[in-house]
């Protein structure tokens, strides 16, 4: 079970009112029944960004992160575009369920870059 970060959980609350709270009281078990659903365990502490939790996990030997995020205009459409990608140029789509605006992702390694490697490669 996760904690929901005191910060995240405020802003949501301000920005959303009574809506954002419900979301942020559901986002333990909707995390909860996500790793079961996608067969992934918690491998990190929970981060976020304005409006969405980056919980990173892993499955079996693959390290990929679970994203869940408030769903309005800028974040509905996410996931489609990702898939639209395919992992060029972006980050890896490895499953949706967007009932609850949630994504397994590939994990990106914030100490390699681009910059060093071969440009077929990257």
């Amino acid at each position: 079970m996760i904690t929901v970060p005191t910060a995240f959980a405020a802003a949501a609350i301000t920005r959303n009112g009574l809506a954002g709270r419900q979301w942020v009281a559901k986002l333990p078990a909707v995390v909860e029944a996500l790793c079961t659903q996608w067969q992934v365990c918690i491998d990190g502490d929970v981060m976020h960004g304005y409006l969405s939790l980056a919980i990173p996990v892993r499955r079996g030997g693959e390290v990929c992160v679970l994203k869940i995020a408030w769903q309005d205009a800028s974040t509905r459409d996410e996931a489609a575009a990702l898939a639209a990608w395919g992992g060029r140029g972006a980050v890896r789509l490895l499953a949706v369920e967007p009932s609850v605006g949630a994504m397994l992702l590939e994990r990106l390694d914030a100490t390699r870059s681009l910059a060093d490697v071969a440009i077929a490669e990257a």
